[in-house]
């Protein structure tokens, strides 16, 4: 209860203590339940973005889940939760490692009302490892990872090693869909062409082991994905590790146009998670053997041509001959950037992202104020203002003195020479009042997405009882979230998002208006509903 003062009871004692500036219980996420003997960490809020180590106060919950700080200073807090066979939890995130919510402690009104902190139990998945014989695979490297982690060459998954006898146990696992996979302890990886084509007794190699995925796969598109739910233990699964063929690249780059030197080659790929140079014949030929199943990038660099070519190539059932690269001249124009009737400057160098949103080129300075981009291919980019992108919007576009809709820029059509950008500070205004049926608001987090081109544009904060006020919005058309729970990375995803659009609210907003809207909670089951549907 708010403002009361706890009790400690000791053995023919009865102790008063002071009032707690940070209070609450710890609950099952399935039973709600109270949990007793959780590791509750309080620390710097402000400083967990910036990498900086702050010291931590610590408290264990007692027999009815309660915890509580005294004498904290006023600040912002970040509050952690750690207890094994828990996943780890940050208040007001669905994982340990985000920043989550703030708990702000006033001096002058210290007391604060009581949280509500739930803890998800981890899923476990146990088995074997064997060869193609059925023998166990002695210390094979175990990997969970969800469908949105194998995108990411540097695996940020989780991983396991088997014992000597090829017996695994993977814990700490969150809810979701994930795919499994094993492979030797040392596998070997290629390094440059010719990629060790001979063993190390110099004969050639034949069939090798590689990773594989459950059950018997060597690609994810043939992989047998596996759903975990909170608490489940999933025992007895067996993963063989196939033999395969090693693979190879050969094909050459194109010289035409090319007055001087050779290209360089880089290959990048999964199974390999770090670039390899490739050697080029006088001709452009090229041959890259020995590779392990799986997917690739080669990129054909030429310097002092300034050009470039990139092919993504797939080895996963087959060899890849007849490959060509073409580079291509790379782009070379000057962009400039205006803010409509004022003299602010931008606080970051404006960049040109892909279509997908990965980095593209960020802008060299000039003296004059423009900036230079030198190094894109010819596609279509859409504009970055780093910082600014909540204030400011396109308000005009001009490619070469010609007017151009919109914020996204087509260099597959056109080379320019100058790009002029006229950008307007956003005026708009929405006040935003969170709602939970009948029951009390806790501290949520707002997800602003803007509903024609489906980027996510802010996440925001809103203290308890749900109200806050946006200001400095652009014109668009926008859709509003409110999750007692946050990740990130799954609102990163357009499925997730759209599962939980049934309690989203859609605003259309248009210069120098202000708006009121009403935003339903999404609860934390609600999320984790979506998050295991969308396999996240």
């Amino acid at each position: 209860m708010k403002g009361a003062i706890l009790l400690s009871l000791l053995p023919g004692l009865l102790i008063a203590q002071e009032p707690c500036a940070i209070s609450g219980t710890v609950v099952d996420a399935l039973s709600g339940h109270p949990i007793e003997r959780v590791k509750v960490f309080a620390g710097s809020f402000d400083t967990f973005d910036t990498g900086i180590s702050s010291p931590s106060i610590r408290r264990l919950t007692n027999a009815e889940g309660r915890f509580c700080f005294e004498r904290l200073s006023a600040g912002n807090y970040r509050v952690r939760l750690a207890k094994a066979g828990y996943i780890d939890t940050v208040y007001g995130t669905r994982h340990g490692n985000g920043p989550g919510l703030a708990v702000a402690v006033n001096a002058s009104q210290p007391l604060l009302s009581p949280l509500t902190l739930r803890m998800t139990p981890q899923a476990v998945i146990s088995g074997t490892v064997t060869d193609a014989e059925g023998d166990p695979t002695p210390f094979a490297q175990i990997r969970v990872r969800k469908p949105s982690q194998l995108k990411n060459a540097n695996f940020d998954g989780t991983d396991a090693e088997a014992d000597e006898e090829g017996r695994f146990r993977v814990w700490g696992i969150a809810p979701g869909t994930y795919y499994l996979s094993a492979q030797p302890r040392t596998p070997r990886q290629p390094t440059r062409n010719q990629i060790n084509s001979l063993d190390s007794a110099g004969q050639p190699i034949r069939d090798k082991e590689v990773e594989t995925f459950y059950k018997s796969a060597l690609a994810v598109g043939s992989a047998t994905p596996i759903t975990m739910k909170a608490g489940q233990e999933l025992s007895g699964l067996t993963i063989v590790i196939r033999k395969a063929t090693p693979k190879h690249i050969s094909g050459r780059v194109s010289l035409d146009g090319l007055s001087q030197g050779l290209p360089s080659l880089i290959l990048s790929g999964e199974p390999t998670g770090a670039f390899n140079s490739v050697s080029v014949e006088k001709d452009g030929s090229f041959k890259i053997e020995g590779l392990a199943p799986g997917r690739y990038s080669l990129t054909a660099d030429v310097p002092s041509e300034h050009s470039r070519a990139r092919k993504e190539i797939d080895l996963t059932e087959r060899d890849a001959d007849g490959i060509l690269l073409q580079p291509f001249t790379m782009l070379i124009f000057k962009l400039s950037a205006r803010i409509e009737g004022s003299s602010i400057s931008l606080e970051d160098a404006p960049e040109l992202l892909n279509a997908d949103g990965s980095a593209g080129e960020a802008g060299q300075p000039n003296d004059n104020g423009t900036w230079t981009f030198s190094s894109l291919l010819p596609d279509v980019y859409r504009l970055d203002f780093g910082s600014n992108p909540n204030h400011y919007f396109v308000k005009r576009l001009l490619i070469d003195g010609e007017l151009h809709p919109g914020g996204s820029i087509d260099l597959e059509k056109s080379q320019p020479k100058l790009i002029d950008v006229l950008l307007a500070l956003g005026t708009g205004r929405l006040a935003i009042q969170i709602t939970n049926g009948q029951q009390s608001v806790p501290a949520a987090t707002l997800v602003v997405v803007d509903e024609t081109t489906h980027e996510l544009l802010r996440q925001q904060a809103a203290p308890p009882g749900g109200q806050l006020e946006i200001k400095a919005l652009p014109p668009a058309t926008y859709r509003l979230f409110a999750c007692e729970d946050f990740d990130g990375k799954e609102w990163d995803s357009q499925e997730f998002r759209s599962l939980l659009a049934a309690k989203s609210s859609l605003v259309e907003l248009h210069d120098a208006e202000g708006r009121r809207v009403s935003v339903a909670l999404i609860s934390a089951r609600e999320t984790d509903a979506a998050s295991q549907q969308s396999g996240r």
